[in-house]
C-alpha cells in the first residue's frame, strides 16, 4: 500500500486499491494511480463524447473535474482529493506507431516501437519481448553478418505481429469490423498457444472488445472471477 505494507493478497479487497481503472459508458475510461504524494487521475474519451465533455464546464479543468466526480467508485476513491491548480493537460490521439522498426543499425522496441493503449497494459510485456527479440537478433547478425538483412526482417515481423493484435484488441466493441476480426485471426494463427492466451486474458480484464472471444471461435478459460464492481472497494467505501 501508500506506507510500503505489504499484505497477503487474500486481503485485496479489504483496502483500497493503488492503481484503478474504470469504464465510462460504451467506450471510455479513466484511471486513478497513487504515487508517493499524489494521485494520477486521466480520462480518455472518444470524439463522439466531447461535446458532452465540453458541456461539463467553461474550462479544460471544470470539465475533467466533474466529469471524474461522476464516475462510479473512481469518485468515491477521490472524494476527498483535491485537485493541484494548472495541472490538467489534454492530448488528443495518443497513440502512434513508426513505418520501420529497424532502421540502419537501430531497432526500435518499447514506447519507442509504438504506444497502443494503455488500458490493457502491454507496453511493459511488449517491451520486454522487444528487448528479447532486438538481443537475439543483434547476436544472431554478428555471428551470420551475411544474414543481417533477412534477420532484421524477421524481427520487424515478429514485432509488429503483436503490436498489431494489441492494437486490434484495444479497439472499441462497436468498431470491430469483419475485416479486423479476420485480421485478428490472421495474427493470431501465427502465435503460440501462450500467448493466445495472454491475449485472451488481457481482453478479460480489461473489458475491452468482450464479444471478441466469440468472434474468433476460440476456447478461451475463464482467467479471472467475474468480480462485481462494488467488491473493488471496501464495504466501509463502497
Amino acid at each position: 500500500d501508500k506506507q510500503d505494507n505489504v499484505r497477503p493478497f487474500g486481503e485485496h479487497f479489504e483496502h483500497r486499491p493503488l492503481t484503478f481503472v474504470s469504464t465510462i459508458g460504451d467506450w471510455g475510461w479513466v484511471w486513478q494511480i497513487l504515487l508517493k504524494e499524489q494521485t494520477s487521475v486521466g480520462l480518455v474519451l472518444p470524439k463522439k463524447r466531447l461535446e458532452q465533455f465540453k458541456n461539463q464546464g467553461s474550462n479544460m479543468t471544470e470539465r475533467f473535474e466533474s466529469m471524474i466526480r461522476q464516475t462510479p467508485l473512481t469518485a468515491t476513491l477521490m472524494e476527498d482529493a483535491k485537485l493541484i491548480p494548472d495541472s490538467v493537460k489534454s492530448i488528443k490521439d495518443y497513440a502512434y506507431k513508426p513505418t520501420k522498426l529497424a532502421v540502419g543499425n537501430s531497432l526500435l522496441i518499447g514506447d519507442a516501437a509504438a504506444f497502443v493503449d494503455p488500458i490493457n497494459s502491454a507496453g511493459i510485456v511488449m517491451a520486454l519481448y522487444g528487448g528479447y527479440l532486438a538481443a537475439w537478433s543483434i547476436k544472431r547478425a554478428l555471428d551470420k553478418p551475411q544474414s543481417t538483412k533477412n534477420i532484421l526482417e524477421m524481427f520487424s515481423h515478429q514485432l509488429k505481429l503483436r503490436l498489431d493484435l494489441f492494437r486490434l484488441i484495444a479497439y472499441p466493441g462497436d468498431l470491430i469490423s469483419p475485416n479486423l476480426i479476420l485480421e485478428v485471426r490472421r495474427i493470431l494463427s501465427q502465435l503460440e498457444e501462450r500467448e493466445k492466451s495472454f491475449a485472451m486474458t488481457q481482453i478479460t480484464l480489461t473489458n475491452r472488445a468482450k464479444n471478441l472471444n466469440e468472434l474468433l471461435d476460440l476456447p478461451v478459460s475463464a482467467y479471472c472471477e467475474e468480480v462485481p464492481l462494488t467488491r473493488i472497494l471496501p464495504s466501509s467505501a463502497a
